[in-house]
């Protein structure tokens, strides 16, 4: 087991239970097997960068928040607006998602 695997497993536990989620619970978020989120939780297993963005939106965290040194994060990173704008989106029906994407798109040609 790698140092960093073990860290990601601790984030992903200590978000879990911050947001009193069972394994099975976050599995489900995910689209994952619970035996496999515990895998992750104990650093047994190493997941894929895909496979930790949809366990980041599930616990409604950037991707950063999940894997990032959290020693080295400056300020501004801590308020990025795009990363927490896509955590909200990621708690949205799929549904949502284009009509959230034509709003913005809209707006933008408002600005122009």
């Amino acid at each position: 087991m790698s140092e960093f695997t073990l860290i990601v497993g601790k984030r992903i536990r200590k978000a879990r239970k911050a947001k009193n989620l069972t394994l099975e619970e976050l599995a489900e978020r995910c689209g994952l097997y619970p035996a496999y989120i515990g895998q992750l939780e104990r650093g047994v297993k190493n997941a894929s960068l895909y496979t930790l963005e949809k366990i980041a939106c599930a616990l409604e965290l950037s991707l950063t928040d999940l894997v990032g040194n959290s020693d080295i994060v400056t300020e501004t990173a801590k308020t990025n607006i795009p990363a927490d704008c896509r955590s909200i989106i990621c708690t949205l029906p799929p549904q949502s998602h284009e009509l959230i994407y034509a709003l913005l798109k809209q707006i933008i040609n408002l600005e122009r």
